[in-house]
């Protein structure tokens, strides 16, 4: 009969951690790398825009990372006359999307306009879609798809030195 009585609250135990466990399942749905599928128009750069890549990770709400910014799609050299990259602000997941800011590329220092993020993840989270930039309203609609997950994110993948890229001579 003992064993009746102490086996209860380890049911009750086992259902809660169970529980607590599938309500945290999204808890790092969009960490990863992310790459633009085509070219992003970011306020500064020339026609026809760049090529982004975001760094991101979720911890719960909070989405932390960093904005690359790429003159060619698969050499990923980074764009002239602007930042490499930028840090992420106040960066948050909640109800499906994706929200941040950022300190936008031109110019490469503090005085650089704020920009932001609202992209929408599928139910996998290696897809986001949305708007990048000064304006988040309107078309178009760019797409970002995860190249590199959560297991595979290395210390370089988390690089910035946020500084000017020269053009080539």
């Amino acid at each position: 009969m003992t064993w009746k009585r102490h086996l209860c609250p380890l049911v009750l135990l086992g259902l809660v951690v169970a529980t607590g466990a599938s309500g945290c399942s999204d808890a790092n749905r969009v960490t990863g790398v992310y790459r633009s599928q085509e070219l992003v128009d970011i306020e500064g750069y020339p026609e026809p825009g760049v090529f982004v890549e975001l760094v991101l990770g979720q911890f719960g709400p909070d989405v932390t990372g960093l904005v690359r910014f790429f003159r060619d799609e698969y050499f990923l050299i980074a764009a002239p006359g602007g930042c490499d990259c930028r840090f992420l602000q106040e960066g948050r997941f909640d109800e499906e999307r994706v929200l941040f800011t950022f300190k936008g590329p031109i110019p490469c220092d503090p005085t650089a306009p704020l920009m932001g993020a609202r992209l929408e993840a599928d139910a996998s989270g290696d897809t986001l879609q949305g708007r990048l930039g000064a304006r988040l309203d309107g078309d178009p609609v760019w797409t970002f798809v995860r190249v590199v997950t959560e297991e595979n994110l290395t210390d370089n993948h988390k690089r910035c030195e946020e500084g000017l890229v020269q053009e080539a001579r």
